[in-house]
């Protein structure tokens, strides 16, 4: 398979490796199905010249019209677009976010989804050498299992949300926000300060007035070790 392959697949999903303390990318990695992926390293394994033309082909398969799908995606778009200046357009499904709209209760990492979803074992560990920057083939295995894993992931995720009543919201809400986000955060927002200290000093003076009210009983709820002792008194057991 090549990187044209991707160019006209119907959905792909993404995944990048980074070295924080450097803040590089190490490795790039697609997927278009749950078996099927290709890995880009950038760890001299290429020239400077080739480097530059397949993360251009990359960047336009992540800027093309497939549906696009990722684990945390704030992180990976906002690496790809400081690092490279790419654009991830069409994105459909986060994989984390979608998990939390369904169950906010329980952990959202891929390793957990992985354990959910499918009967893949557990692999994480392999990400250790990525972290020692020893880079070799299993790192680049690791990459590429991040995406197939995901893809396969976010197809269960898609049928659990139809199932659950819970894929318009997705659809219509929260991946909007979510992108809305994401955007914010790498753009910034600009911020009237005159209103914004001014609301701080409002909301200050409110809390003060809040925590002096009588039905508080004198009892500082920020205090924990007050707010047992004043269920303790009155012999009431506090309830998840």
């Amino acid at each position: 398979q090549t990187l044209t392959d991707y160019e006209t697949a119907p959905c792909v999903a993404f995944d990048i490796e980074t070295f924080p303390k450097a803040q590089a990318v190490t490795v790039i990695g697609l997927a278009k199905s749950p078996t099927e992926s290709i890995v880009l390293p950038l760890t001299g394994e290429f020239s400077w010249e080739q480097t530059i033309d397949l993360v251009r082909r990359v960047g336009k398969v992540l800027a093309g019209p497939a549906l696009k799908i990722g684990q945390n995606l704030d992180y990976d778009v906002q690496y790809l677009a400081q690092k490279f200046g790419i654009g991830v357009r069409n994105v459909w499904i986060d994989t984390m976010v979608a998990h939390s709209v369904m169950h906010p209760e329980l952990s959202h990492s891929l390793a957990t989804l992985t354990s959910l979803y499918t009967l893949h074992p557990y692999y994480k560990d392999m990400r250790k050498e990525t972290s020692e920057l020893n880079y070799s083939e299993t790192t680049y295995i690791y990459n590429g299992l991040d995406c197939c894993y995901t893809f396969e992931i976010a197809m269960a995720l898609y049928a659990e949300m139809l199932k659950t009543g819970t894929e318009e919201m997705f659809r219509e809400i929260v991946m909007p926000a979510t992108k809305t986000l994401v955007r914010m955060e790498f753009k910034g927002i600009k911020v009237n300060e005159d209103v914004r200290q001014r609301r701080k000093s409002e909301m200050v003076q409110s809390l003060t007035q809040l925590l002096k009210h009588s039905a508080l009983e004198g009892v500082n709820p920020n205090s924990p070790k007050q707010v047992k002792s004043w269920f303790a008194s009155r012999r009431i057991t506090p309830t998840a």
